[in-house]
């Protein structure tokens, strides 16, 4: 039992995924929000680019906001999990001595 946990432990402790999740994610939305600023500007022409470019804002807004949730839950219930097994390994530490 103490292996398993012990390899449990040292399997979620990869925190630099989580931030590399976190960089490449924001920096999909900031592209996303580069590239409708170009699509944007050839479309000055039409009549409702300030509707279009409502729509894209809330919907790009709601994308980081549904990213930023998902990323944050997730890290939330790993650390808490690797907190979890820690204190499990303490306590099966002192209960073998």
């Amino acid at each position: 039992m103490y292996n398993k946990l012990y390899y449990r432990y040292h399997h979620m402790q990869c925190h630099s995924c989580f931030q590399d999740r976190l960089i490449i994610g924001n920096m999909t939305c900031t592209w996303l929000v580069c590239m409708w600023h170009g699509v944007l500007s050839q479309l000055l022409w039409r009549d409702d680019v300030d509707d279009l470019d409502h729509y894209a804002f809330f919907a790009l807004g709601g994308l980081w906001l549904l990213f930023q949730a998902i990323i944050w839950t997730t890290i939330f219930f790993r650390v808490g999990a690797m907190y979890y097994i820690i204190v499990k390994l303490y306590l099966l530490v002192l209960w073998e001595n």
